[in-house]
């Protein structure tokens, strides 16, 4: 299961979706300015960029053994639809320290994560991958959603579509096929 995560410090994530409490989506978007300014009021911070930046990424969980594979230093929100290449026979680094990749391997999607001292393995079945991505960019889409609620009217289309081409939420997804 691959669902899209905001990391609010270095111990916890948060899920990004349309379920979203008004404190959570407040603090989503509070912790995704900051992360751009902490100097600025985040509204400000998010709309004076060209581009935004949301630490992150797609938590990966193996329903089966309960094994998680969080996303690595230096991953994004902005970076799921990279999970794509990965049907296309490339190899996907989300996040380092620990390193992050996901690569196929026959009919596997092999999700790795090389921690000290024990590496952790998650294979996902090739085939159910795309259906996992619709459900990640289902997942933003309800968040983009929520975020239209949490602007000031004037304000919230811009920041609506400034997230949606930043994060490729409604962007159709690139699967090989």
């Amino acid at each position: 299961m691959l669902r899209p995560v905001i990391e609010l410090d270095d111990l916890s994530f948060l899920p990004l979706s349309g379920d979203l409490t008004p404190a959570e989506l407040d603090q989503v978007l509070t912790r995704m300015g900051g992360y751009l300014d902490d100097e600025t009021d985040p509204l400000t911070a998010l709309l004076d960029t060209d581009l935004i930046i949301v630490p992150g990424g797609l938590l990966v969980t193996d329903p089966v053994t309960g094994v998680v594979i969080e996303p690595g230093c230096c991953g994004g929100v902005e970076d799921w639809t990279g999970w794509a290449q990965v049907l296309a026979g490339g190899r996907h680094q989300f996040g380092h320290s620990p390193e992050t990749w996901a690569e196929l391997r026959d009919d596997v999607v092999q999700v790795r994560r090389d921690s000290d001292p024990v590496p952790v393995r998650i294979d996902l079945p090739a085939a159910e991958l795309p259906a996992m991505l619709r459900a990640v960019q289902q997942d933003l889409t309800g968040f983009l959603g929520l975020v239209r609620g949490w602007a000031p009217p004037e304000r919230a289309g811009e920041l609506a579509r400034l997230l949606d081409w930043s994060l490729r939420i409604t962007e159709p997804l690139a699967l090989p096929g």
